[in-house]
C-alpha cells in the first residue's frame, strides 16, 4: 500500500484459481485458503498485491543457468490478466526485470527481462470444519512481493543496502547469512535491538557434527593423496580425531538390534507429539 501511494498508482489484488475435481472450491473453503501463508501454500499465495515497479521474488526454477530461479528478486514491469464477473483479477503472466537474469530474452523484451507464467500445483490443507487433510489444485503466478525475505531465501545474493532483524534469528547460521548479504557496513541497518545471545550462542549439534565430519574427510584425503610431508603430518593429526558420526542407516540397524531402545524412543516421540498438539491448541485460543 505504501509503495502504491509513493508512486501514485493503484494497488490491485490478483487471485489464485482453486479447484477440486475440475470445479471451483466453495466460497467458504476459498475464504479459508486466503488466510494461509506462503509457507503452507508452497509459495503460491491465495491473492497477491501487485503494483507495477514494485520488487518481487520469483518462487520457481525456470532457467537455472539463465538466473530465472527460485529466490531471484527483480522489478515487476508488466502484468497480463483476466477478470471475472465481479471484477476479481487473475494474473496469466508477468514480466520481471532483474540484473541476475542472464538468459536470452523473448522477442521484443530487453536484456535482463523474463516472462513468468502462471502454473498449477497440488496444494494440501487441513479442512477448517472436518479437520481432514484435503487436496486441491491451485493456479497462480509463482511470485511474491519482494520487500522482505527470509535468511534462507537470501542465500547467494549480494545487496548494497539491507535491513536485518537479528532478534528473529534461531541458531548461529541465520545471523551470518543476514549480515554477509550486504557489500559494506554503510549499507547495513539493524531493525531493532537484539539479545547478544543471538550472535554468541553455540552452533547447533547438526552443524558441529557436519563440520567434524568434513574436517575428518579433509585430513583423511590429504593423508592418502597429499605429498610425503603432508601425509606424515595429517596422519598424526588424524590420530587426534575420532571417526565421523555413524550414518542414519547404521543408527537404524542398531535400533533394530535393540528393541528396548526403539520402544523407549517411540514412547518419547508420542509424548513430544502430544505436547506439540497441546501447544497448537493453546495458540488457537481466544485472542
Amino acid at each position: 500500500m505504501a509503495f502504491a501511494r509513493r508512486t501514485n498508482q493503484n494497488l490491485h489484488w490478483y487471485y489464485a484459481i482453486d479447484t477440486h475435481r475440475g470445479k471451483n472450491v466453495s466460497e467458504d473453503i476459498r475464504n479459508h485458503l486466503l488466510t494461509l501463508n506462503s509457507g503452507t501454500t508452497n509459495q503460491r499465495l491465495g491473492k497477491i498485491p501487485l503494483v507495477i515497479g514494485m520488487p518481487v521474488m520469483i518462487t520457481q526454477n525456470y532457467n537455472v543457468k539463465g538466473g530465472i530461479v527460485n529466490g531471484c528478486t527483480g522489478i515487476l514491469k508488466k502484468i497480463r490478466f483476466i477478470t471475472d464477473s465481479i471484477g476479481n483479477r487473475y494474473a496469466l503472466s508477468c514480466v520481471v526485470e532483474s540484473p541476475s537474469i542472464s538468459a536470452d530474452p523473448l522477442t521484443s523484451l530487453p536484456k535482463n527481462h523474463a516472462v513468468i507464467l502462471q502454473e498449477t500445483i497440488e496444494l494440501k490443507f487441513c479442512h477448517p470444519h472436518s479437520g481432514k487433510l484435503c487436496q486441491i489444485k491451485r493456479t497462480q503466478l509463482p511470485i511474491t512481493p519482494g520487500f522482505a525475505m527470509t535468511a534462507h531465501k537470501s542465500q547467494g545474493q549480494s545487496m548494497e543496502k539491507v535491513i536485518i532483524d537479528l532478534e528473529s534469528c534461531r541458531g548461529t547460521e541465520g545471523p551470518y547469512v543476514m549480515v554477509s548479504r550486504v557489500t559494506s557496513l554503510k549499507g547495513l541497518l539493524i531493525l531493532r535491538p537484539f539479545n547478544f545471545s543471538k550472535i554468541s550462542c553455540r552452533q547447533s549439534q547438526d552443524t558441529r557434527t557436519e563440520l567434524k565430519r568434513l574436517e575428518y574427510i579433509r585430513l583423511k584425503t590429504i593423508a592418502e593423496s597429499g605429498t610425503a610431508v603432508e601425509k606424515e603430518t595429517e596422519k598424526k593429526n588424524l590420530s587426534f580425531h575420532t571417526s565421523p558420526e555413524p550414518s542414519t542407516n547404521t543408527v537404524a540397524e542398531n535400533l533394530d538390534r535393540n528393541p528396548q531402545i526403539r520402544s523407549s524412543l517411540n514412547k518419547r516421540s508420542k509424548k513430544n507429539l502430544t505436547c506439540t498438539q497441546n501447544n497448537i491448541i493453546n495458540d488457537k485460543g481466544p485472542n
